[in-house]
């Protein structure tokens, strides 16, 4: 990902996006949206607008959940970054929040907290992980590679040297057994 963070003019979008509909076309999404969560089946709109859909309901369900204290916003503008415009839309429409200082609060996170602290790819692959602990793949590598990631998200590991130390303090010979 691009370390970048693009905020359009806030009122302008949400004018402009929200004035593209009617309360039909939402009656008719809700619905959609009703059969699909209750079916488990996915949406009958295509494999890119239904991932499109997917994003912007799981992004905007982990604000919320920020907003109660639980989650981070560094991995929440990780996961969303090429979809928080369209996010902090539904998400101002559903609070009565004001736009322009929700998208304020997100960029002023992003330039004090995110923007050149955090680095996005990972430092160590899967195999630099099983030759730096000398063990086998398997799911534990995986589990590694997250939390290594997780930790780089939150800029708390910036350097492969660092993450190299950040897997060997972490794993432990125990296979089901980690410190964090």
């Amino acid at each position: 990902m691009v370390n970048t963070l693009s905020l359009p003019d806030v009122e302008v979008y949400t004018e402009t996006f929200l004035s593209q509909f009617s309360t039909t076309p939402f009656l008719k999404l809700a619905v959609i949206l009703l059969k699909a969560e209750k079916d488990k089946t996915g949406l009958p709109i295509g494999k890119r607008a239904n991932l499109f859909i997917t994003n912007l309901i799981k992004g905007t369900k982990q604000l919320f959940s920020i907003q109660k204290g639980k989650g981070s916003l560094n991995r929440f503008i990780y996961q969303y970054k090429s979809h928080l415009p369209y996010i902090l839309t539904v998400y101002t429409v559903l609070t009565g929040e004001n736009t322009e200082k929700v998208y304020r609060k997100i960029a002023k996170h992003y330039t004090e907290n995110y923007r050149g602290k955090v680095v996005e790819e990972p430092l160590l692959t899967g195999k630099d992980i099983i030759q730096i602990l000398g063990i086998p793949p398997s799911k534990q590598v995986g589990i590694l590679k997250e939390k290594l990631l997780n930790e780089q998200i939150e800029g708390r590991i910036k350097t492969k040297t660092e993450a190299e130390n950040f897997i060997k303090a972490v794993y432990k010979g125990d296979k089901d057994v980690y410190n964090i």
